[in-house]
């Protein structure tokens, strides 16, 4: 870029090849801009490791629950059943995913959410 902007800053008002001098000036920068951007990853080639990440996490939290002996049946009952619909939200959110930043995101914040529902001794 700062060879595209040295070559447009050289061409002289009273240039008769101004023309000239500006176009390649500007196909210089223009591929320049073009070679610069790097593809990154695409999101399908992360869905799987999204899922996997999110839903052992789910299930170890659900052991957590049925093995805490401080809960009531129809404490685990209920535990369960919200890391259940939390993994289900979260997947839902991974498939709606356009940019693998925000299923990045979209994984750590549905781990967050899923390791804080297993409460010891909640009524």
């Amino acid at each position: 870029m700062n060879q595209a902007t040295a070559a447009i800053s050289a061409v002289e008002v009273n240039d008769d090849q101004a023309q000239t001098k500006l176009a390649s000036a500007l196909a210089t920068g223009t591929q320049q801009i073009q070679d610069s951007h790097q593809q990154g990853p695409a999101v399908s080639s992360h869905a799987d490791d999204w899922q996997k990440a999110v839903t052992a996490t789910a299930d170890q939290v659900k052991d957590e629950i049925n093995a805490d002996p401080t809960l009531t049946s129809a404490d685990r009952s209920c535990q369960v059943a919200s890391v259940q619909q939390t993994l289900a939200n979260t997947l839902a959110t991974l498939q709606a995913v356009t940019i693998v930043q925000s299923g990045e995101t979209a994984v750590s914040n549905g781990q967050t959410a899923l390791s804080a529902l297993h409460v010891a001794g909640w009524q």
